[in-house]
């Protein structure tokens, strides 16, 4: 699917997480949004924050590997209920000022890294089909899926060239706080990974390509080999779901 394609995808599911803000009650002196007592539940449509955060990662999306083109899915309802819970915490229970306009930079944030956690998948079957030697390892691959988010995200913070890269210098930390807890298995692993020298190692030790060795003696850098492709193949191949 072009990029285009996945653009319109990923802003159709924004706009989805963004119904019922019609709920919200509005600080008349700070502009801050509040959630008012009751809300909370017909935002999340009752899904508890706990059962995401201690399930694996395919409650937001999930990648269907190869037989014909890969998919990206992404779970529109369960990308609402971990927004409207985001929302909550930082605006209710932390008391930070999130005003009305911030509220689409969130969703953007909450779908971004769920995009890009799921392309990682994407580009592991991709390495498995070109590498058969190259095996599935559920807790390293998440983990190194979370982290592969995360940078995404902090690069888009950087050049400012998302909603939540122009997000306020208060909100977007504490946001990236609660948006990246995880405690499930392999999940919660991903801070192994979390800077660009135990990432690069970690990938290439994950894919181990053959004669990998090889090449690196001879001093051909593997991982930036692999890194190379990680960061070049999102805009083809693959297929997107929003359901």
């Amino acid at each position: 699917m072009r990029k285009g394609m996945c653009m319109d995808l990923l802003k159709s599911a924004v706009q989805k997480m963004l119904e019922g803000q019609e709920l919200l009650e509005v600080d008349p002196d700070t502009g801050m949004v509040i959630i008012p007592n009751g809300a909370l539940g017909p935002l999340t449509d009752g899904i508890p924050l706990e059962r995401i955060l201690n399930t694996e990662e395919d409650l937001l999306g999930f990648y269907t590997p190869m037989a014909s083109p890969g998919t990206i899915t992404l779970c529109s309802q369960n990308l609402r209920a971990f927004f409207w819970h985001l929302v909550f915490q930082l605006s209710n229970n932390r008391r930070l000022p999130i005003m009305k306009a911030d509220l689409a930079s969130v969703a953007d944030l909450v779908v971004s890294k769920t995009y890009h956690h799921e392309y990682f998948h994407f580009f592991c079957d991709i390495q498995r089909k070109l590498f058969p030697g190259s095996e599935y390892d559920f807790q390293i691959e998440e983990a190194l899926a979370v982290a592969h988010s995360y940078a995404c995200i902090s690069r888009g913070r950087d050049n400012k060239s998302t909603k939540f890269g122009r997000m306020g210098n208060v909100i977007y930390p504490a946001l990236m706080v609660e948006a990246f807890k995880y405690n499930s298995a392999g999940y919660r692993d991903w801070i192994l990974y979390s800077d660009d020298i135990r990432f690069d190692a970690g990938l290439y030790n994950y894919i181990s390509p053959p004669n990998s060795g090889l090449l690196q003696s001879n001093g051909i850098n593997v991982s930036v080999l692999l890194r190379a492709q990680l960061d070049k193949i999102y805009s083809f191949g693959v297929l997107h779901s929003l359901i």
